[in-house]
């Protein structure tokens, strides 16, 4: 609720729309903008569970002490509400920082006992800026939204990396499908190698996005952002067909014509379709044996996704298929994870061999996991392989496969 459409009548600061025409008419000060200003954007982290768990007079409270520690440091002068528990200011950047962290800490003193904290994101306005206040209060907010769930940060200034990857964040869930028609995304190949022989044993899918205008798009940032677009089974069952494809027209004229191939799928896709039902069409339809198609589904997935991942792995093993634990020991709950679930192969995260040469720890650790996983009976893969000496090593410990530049970059078939 607002009085006179200025300001907000639980917080007493100025709305969205009378904030934008005070900070206009503030920037248009010469003797301001020479001196420096600064849009901070705070946001309550964890607000809406002390809502319900206090509920909401007690969430008035905070906002109303939050609205009052701004208002008292910045003298009331261009301070806002922007609804929920989102404050910004306009500031002099010599008040900025200093102003910015009284505020977290004087929170923190009083609330910070109920896990209720602050963020603050930064955007510091440079002297030939002629952008929209809208832009500047965005581009404060990505700064605060950087750090969310950092405890170890209360706050962040806006950097023009920020920027770009807000550009890319829209950018790839619009022109995804673009992408997949025009031939931009694509599947590599990436041998496994067995440690006995030293021969191909497998391959993994791996996809890649090249971009005509952008470039080299990596995994790491379009796949978060397709599964946050709720589009990464379409993604997974066109690699899963590509990969049918290349068995039936490639594959079967090689030398890997025996080589099953693995598939990484997001946890999402057992809820955003019938993911079993999509391989088994494929693999009908281009007549691939179930044994050459295996399937890897990410620790941290499990983690998440709990009861209902664990359903469609299952019916994934019953009907044939083998399934793969990939990037073992990058979540908090490897273990109890293996307790609960039965996998064929563990897939250990490369970085486990980060600094190998360095930490003899890092010894210790894969020779445990590999004896360990050796008496629950089930093979292991190290990915990350790029050295002779790790391989050697890898082959003294038992380790079943080893998978990395080593070896071989990801590539296409042809």
């Amino acid at each position: 609720m607002t009085k006179n459409n200025q300001t907000n009548e639980l917080t007493g600061l100025l709305t969205i729309s009378r904030f934008r025409e005070v900070a206009h008419q503030a920037l248009e000060n010469t003797d301001l903008r020479a001196q420096g200003v600064s849009f901070i954007y705070l946001d309550i982290e964890n607000f809406k569970n002390y809502n319900e768990i206090m509920g909401f007079s007690a969430g008035d409270e905070v906002l109303q002490f939050m609205a009052k520690t701004i208002d008292d440091e910045f003298n009331g002068r261009h301070v806002a509400y922007f609804g929920s528990d989102h404050f910004v200011i306009l500031a002099r950047n010599s008040e900025a920082l200093v102003k910015t962290k009284t505020i977290i800490a004087t929170l923190d003193a009083k609330f910070g006992q109920m896990s209720v904290n602050v963020k603050a994101g930064i955007y510091t306005l440079q002297p030939d800026d002629d952008i929209d206040i809208s832009v500047c209060c965005d581009r404060a907010k990505i700064a605060c939204d950087s750090i969310k769930h950092k405890y170890d940060a209360g706050y962040c200034f806006y950097t023009n990396e920020m920027g770009r990857d807000l550009w890319l964040r829209r950018f790839i869930p619009d022109q995804f499908p673009t992408a997949l028609a025009s031939g931009h995304i694509k599947v590599n190949f990436q041998p496994i190698v067995r440690a006995l022989t030293d021969d191909v044993c497998g391959l993994e899918a791996l996809v890649r996005w090249n971009d005509p205008d952008y470039g080299f798009i990596s995994p790491g940032q379009f796949v978060p952002v397709l599964e946050q677009a709720h589009l990464v089974h379409k993604l997974d069952i066109f690699v899963i067909e590509e990969v049918c494809r290349a068995y039936k027209y490639s594959l079967v004229d090689s030398n890997l014509a025996t080589v099953p191939v693995s598939v990484n799928l997001s946890r999402l896709d057992f809820s955003l379709c019938d993911i079993y039902e999509e391989v088994e069409r494929l693999i009908k339809k281009y007549d691939v044996p179930k044994d050459m198609l295996h399937i890897e589904v990410t620790e941290t997935g499990l983690n998440e996704e709990g009861n209902f991942l664990r359903d469609g792995i299952i019916k994934f093993q019953e009907n044939g298929y083998q399934v793969w634990m990939d990037d073992f020991g990058s979540g908090y709950s490897s273990f109890n994870v293996l307790k609960d679930y039965d996998f064929d192969v563990l897939k250990l995260d490369m970085k486990f061999l980060a600094d190998f040469e360095k930490n003899e720890n890092a010894h210790i650790i894969i020779a445990s996991i590999v004896s360990m996983a050796k008496k629950l009976g089930v093979r292991t893969v190290t990915e990350g392989v790029e050295t002779k000496e790790q391989w050697e090593f890898l082959k003294s410990i038992g380790c079943d496969m080893g998978q990395g530049y080593f070896f071989n970059r990801p590539a296409p078939l042809l």
